[in-house]
């Protein structure tokens, strides 16, 4: 016996219900029968105008990748992997509208609930005569549209239901690691996948690759500056930071220490505790200066102009080489400040600092 949703097969987990076997294994995101059909799914192909609008014009690489993507994706699910900065969300623009002219059912996946909501927007500009549905936490009573984008912990409602699914950043906590939402996200897909990732690990390691390392802008990627030293002198250190930068972002690996140093240097704090997330953020993205300390949370998905950015204790087991490399991949998004600095305090050497050094370098040779 095997879950067809989770891909379960160990017996244990099988209970015969009233109305047949189901996987306790995945009976969190919804009782699934063994033996139970397909659903069936109303047509949702609207007459609306398929077509994207961007305020700036894809780059010659871009173009090149995109190119790529569309002829690997006739015959295999694939990769993109591609530096932070580099549009690999843009890139997915042409793709999305052959397979809605095609009639054809779309979803765009991430693990992140704030990146949902953030992706959500760009989507509604680029695609303003769409429906488009974003389901997360909070966003559940309205599901079906002309293109999905949800959490991987929604693709659970979704069953056999795409025909291409878009999964950003495979590699983000919860969806890394976790084999039933996997599994769960391969169900839901009858055709073809898309992995979208700055840091391609695993099984990603076996699919077709398209890469792309250059931004919009042309301009390398912010090298880190990394500081190891005692704690008294790295707090020395993140104070001169915070006197020199104009606007940046604080990542620290705990929510108590996002409380403790918010508070000691007098900005805000976010966290995933945090009430209100939605307004800090757009607070502090309408600000010209200041400072907000954060976890995790903001280490990808989120793009803020003019932005620096510093790891305290980027040594902590919290940070693991693809978030040092998305927390770095914040700074220098922006045309008009490409140079931004990225800075990385921490108590001792560790190889994944080391790591994410030598990834930089390679994707600016």
């Amino acid at each position: 016996m095997e879950c067809p949703r989770c891909g379960n097969q160990d017996q244990r987990y099988f209970y015969l219900g009233s109305k047949g076997y189901y996987c306790r294994k995945c009976v969190s995101y919804q009782r699934f029968l063994i033996n139970e059909p397909v659903p069936y799914y109303l047509p949702y192909h609207s007459e609306n105008d398929n077509d994207y609008y961007l305020t700036f014009q894809l780059t010659k690489p871009q173009e090149v990748a995109i190119n790529q993507i569309a002829t690997i994706a006739k015959n295999s699910n694939l990769v993109v992997y591609a530096a932070c900065g580099a549009g690999k969300t843009e890139m997915m623009f042409p793709i999305i509208k052959n397979y809605l002219n095609s009639k054809k059912r779309v979803g765009f996946a991430i693990a992140r609930r704030q990146v949902v909501l953030e992706l959500s927007e760009r989507f509604n500009k680029a695609f303003p005569n769409l429906k488009i549905v974003k389901v997360c936490q909070g966003y559940t009573k309205d599901t079906f549209g002309d293109l999905i984008i949800c959490t991987t912990h929604q693709l659970f409602r979704y069953y056999q239901y795409f025909d291409l699914l878009i999964i950003d950043e495979p590699d983000a906590f919860p969806f890394k690691g976790d084999d039933i939402l996997h599994n769960i996200a391969k169900s839901s897909c009858k055709e073809r996948m898309i992995y979208l990732t700055a840091t391609p690990e695993g099984e990603l390691l076996k699919l077709p690759q398209v890469k792309l390392f250059q931004r919009p802008h042309q301009q390398p990627l912010p090298y880190p500056k990394v500081v190891v030293a005692p704690k008294l002198i790295l707090l020395s250190k993140l104070s001169k930071f915070l006197r020199i930068s104009q606007k940046a972002l604080i990542f620290l690996p705990t929510i108590n220490l996002v409380k403790f140093y918010s508070k000691l240097f007098g900005w805000p704090g976010l966290h995933s505790q945090s009430s209100q997330k939605e307004a800090i953020i757009d607070e502090f993205s309408k600000q010209k200066q200041g400072f907000l300390f954060c976890t995790s949370i903001l280490e990808r998905g989120v793009t803020f102009p003019k932005i620096d950015v510093c790891v305290l204790y980027a040594d902590h087991i919290v940070f693991d080489l693809a978030a040092l490399i998305q927390i770095a991949g914040r700074v220098g998004r922006d045309p008009s400040y490409p140079n931004g600095q990225v800075l990385f305090l921490a108590l001792k050497k560790t190889f994944k600092v080391e790591q994410c050094l030598q990834q930089i370098n390679f994707m600016n040779a």
